[in-house]
């Protein structure tokens, strides 16, 4: 069954790009973008459905960002899309559909999805015919993070670097610029690294993007993986690459998680790392472990779950006096 119109929902921009890119080639039809800030844009569209149809062999019409058209604007293209011909191909990009339209979602992961967006860089360098093992793959989403702009823009650097396809985490650390920390990433650190101060600075932003449920759950994990290398890592000055890697599979904790755990510092970040297992103990994570369970049940129920989290991080900022663990910021 044809679909003449077609709603492409979701925030995937970059891949209703290539959805329709690849529909114009097939059906080697003509390209016509219609713009919100086109102010003949109904009249465009009329044209190409009730004319252009008529005389040309295909036409595919993508409409761009239909949730900011006028709510009479809206009415009037759908209701010249009761009838659109064979030849003329409508694609509508909008955040969700309309009752009575076909639509296909392009969704791209939450922001604390990581093991999601992994998938998805390793996707994305396989569209472009580049194999990345794992350890690249999570060493650029560490670098890059969850910008779909940005991971296109760093693939096609690589694309032009990796003259074997192959891209090895040695080639993420040359080529690759690194963006700064995603906020619920710096929120962690801040925390565990001493920063305390800066958490709470990161914790008040954090809180007009994020639920409180969703940061609660990004801390548990955090400090669970910290643990989970208190238990079984031998505590050095020092680690290095092979080292590094080696934890992390065993583990199955990202690379740069674990490299910034253990104060390994990769090319290109502009930040001081701190050795964790220089002066965290498993007594210590304990009872963190234990606040941060009594911090979800908060976040969960009825209770001011902002300030939950602020006096979760004033906690801890009571252990780490304890094993001297407090940086000075500026």
């Amino acid at each position: 069954m044809r679909l003449p119109v077609l709603f492409l929902t979701g925030n995937a921009d970059l891949s209703k790009d290539e959805y329709i890119k690849k529909k114009v080639e097939d059906l080697k039809a003509d390209y016509i973008r219609i713009h919100p800030k086109d102010t003949d844009r109904i009249e465009r569209i009329r044209r190409s459905i009730q004319t252009l149809g008529m005389f040309q062999n295909r036409v595919v019409l993508d409409v761009i960002d239909f949730n900011s058209w006028k709510s009479q604007e809206k009415k009037t293209l759908l209701g010249m899309l009761k009838e659109v011909p064979e030849t003329v191909h409508v694609f509508i990009r909008s955040t969700r559909g309309i009752k009575g339209y076909k639509s296909i979602s392009f969704d791209l992961p939450k922001p604390w999805e990581r093991e999601k967006w992994i998938d998805y860089v390793k996707k994305a360098f396989k569209k472009k015919g580049l194999n990345i093992d794992d350890d690249a793959a999570e060493l650029f989403f560490s670098m890059v993070g969850g910008d779909e702009g940005r991971i296109g823009k760093e693939i096609e650097k690589l694309m032009n670097y990796c003259e074997s396809g192959v891209v090895t985490s040695d080639d993420v650390k040359k080529v690759v610029y690194f963006y700064e920390h995603p906020p619920l990433d710096e929120l962690s650190f801040s925390i565990s690294e001493g920063r305390v101060d800066n958490a709470h600075r990161v914790l008040d932003e954090l809180l007009k993007i994020s639920e409180p449920i969703v940061i609660s759950s990004v801390l548990a994990n955090h400090f669970l993986d910290l643990f989970k290398i208190v238990m079984v890592v031998p505590k050095k000055e020092k680690y290095i690459w092979p080292e590094i890697s080696n934890i992390s599979k065993s583990l199955k904790i990202s690379v740069p998680k674990v490299a910034r755990f253990l104060g390994f510092k990769f090319k290109g970040w502009d930040f001081e790392v701190l050795n964790h297992v220089k002066f965290y103990s498993p007594e210590i994570l304990s009872k963190i472990l234990k606040d941060l369970y009594k911090l979800d049940r908060s976040v969960k129920g009825d209770d001011d779950s902002r300030l939950a989290i602020h006096e979760f991080i004033e906690k801890v900022r009571g252990y780490l006096n304890e094993i001297g663990l407090q940086r000075t910021e500026k």
